[in-house]
């Protein structure tokens, strides 16, 4: 298995980035084999956004909405200072709002929608963001329907692709 291939070819002497590399990879196949509480061992030594993406990625299926939610808050940032924003953020807000929602969280979707509603607005998930995040309509309450919004959502996807570009 994954672990056993980087534990047989662990290099001391190794680049330090490739040494972080092999680390975010140990975590994510510690986490896809149940051991959460290992991978988030090995991401508190390790500082890089796609350390982040995972962390957030393993709250997400360890469906630990409310640590999904704060640290989707620090990828995000602040509000951009313009209402230009990457497609990549507006994704992210649209997880952190279905976090929030499934946490009940009323005033963090409200600080998000007041935060970021100039910059959705002209992004093409404005309509789900709005759904999302405003009080009369809000989320649906009921947790099939909820879950199904966000069944496929896999944040460490993209360090994936990166990483297999690279290579």
């Amino acid at each position: 298995d994954a672990l056993s291939i980087l534990k047989d070819t662990d290099d001391a002497a190794a680049p330090e980035d490739l040494v972080t590399e092999r680390q975010l990879l140990k975590a994510k196949a510690l986490s896809v084999s149940g051991k959460d509480d290992e991978a988030k061992a090995i991401l508190k030594n390790v500082s890089s956004e796609y350390a982040t993406r995972l962390q957030i990625d393993i709250a997400w299926h360890a469906r630990d909405w409310a640590g999904a939610a704060a640290t989707l808050a620090e990828l995000i940032g602040p509000p951009p200072s313009s209402e230009a924003m990457k497609p990549e953020i507006a994704q992210l807000i649209i997880s952190r709002a279905i976090a929030l929602a499934l946490i009940n969280d009323s005033a963090g979707l409200e600080k998000l929608r007041s935060d970021f509603t100039p910059a959705m607005k002209n992004m093409p998930q404005a309509e789900l963001f709005k759904m999302l995040t405003e009080a009369d309509t809000g989320l649906p309450r009921d947790p099939s329907a909820v879950k199904s919004l966000m069944a496929d959502v896999d944040l460490f996807q993209g360090y994936l692709e990166n990483y297999r570009n690279l290579n």
